[in-house]
């Protein structure tokens, strides 16, 4: 049986409670700013957020901060990188894009990992380590694709990653790695809408479909049983 020093279980315990009430004040902080949005009569549709972005001195720095509270205005993140593309240009739009992004994902992760781990693992048990198992052997993989591929809804993703057992480093990476092929492709489109080059935009169209495609095609094989 191995002892663990009482000293450092009420440490952890206290570092555990720290994180939630951290958590819990940045739920609250972000939904507070969903309703201050919707106070602003700010819809949720590329012009309506290309004109509210545009009115502050910093729009840039505006629109990753719409980016990062993405998950709580409970907007698409590909209506927004699209509106990016369409602000700001390919190259700037998939900076901004990514970097609001990736700090979405990191965030969701933790808010996921800091409120609903131990209580997932108190409920779920041997089945949760089943699941952990599974991604400590595709995690990194799966991350990656599934912030590159178009069609994934990130938040759920994102969520899930911080309910099971992968580590925040390897999931940062995974998520840079993936967040910025998506954002570009969906950058090029909005700029290209934005530029009214429509041969561009199809043709934007016509790679968002192969991605998806082709993500499925990989996410199957990954996500496949190993022999």
């Amino acid at each position: 049986m191995i002892n663990v020093d009482p000293t450092t279980l009420r440490a952890e315990r206290r570092t555990g409670r720290l994180a939630r009430i951290a958590a819990l004040g940045l739920v609250a902080a972000g939904v507070a700013c969903a309703f201050w949005l919707r106070a602003e009569h700010v819809q949720w549709s590329a012009e309506s957020l290309r004109v509210w972005i545009l009115q502050w001195p910093m729009a840039p720095a505006a629109f990753v901060a719409v980016m990062v509270l993405r998950p709580f205005l409970l907007i698409p993140s590909l209506l927004l990188m699209t509106a990016g593309g369409a602000l700001f240009g390919v190259v700037a739009g998939t900076l901004l894009g990514a970097i609001g992004g990736a700090i979405s994902g990191v965030m969701m992760f933790w808010l996921a990992r800091s409120l609903g781990r131990d209580f997932v693992e108190r409920r779920l048990g041997a089945r949760l380590a089943r699941v952990d198992s599974y991604f400590h052997e595709r995690g990194a993989k799966l991350v990656a694709l599934y912030t590159a591929f178009p069609a994934t809804p990130l938040s759920i993703a994102q969520v899930a990653c911080g309910l099971s057992s992968i580590r925040i480093l390897p999931f940062t990476i995974a998520t840079l790695i993936g967040v910025l092929p998506r954002t570009a492709l969906l950058a090029w489109f909005g700029d290209s809408l934005a530029q009214q080059q429509w041969r561009r935009a199809a043709a934007a169209l016509v790679l968002i479909a192969l991605a998806i495609m082709i993500g499925l095609a990989i996410r199957r094989r990954i996500a496949a049983p190993k022999a």
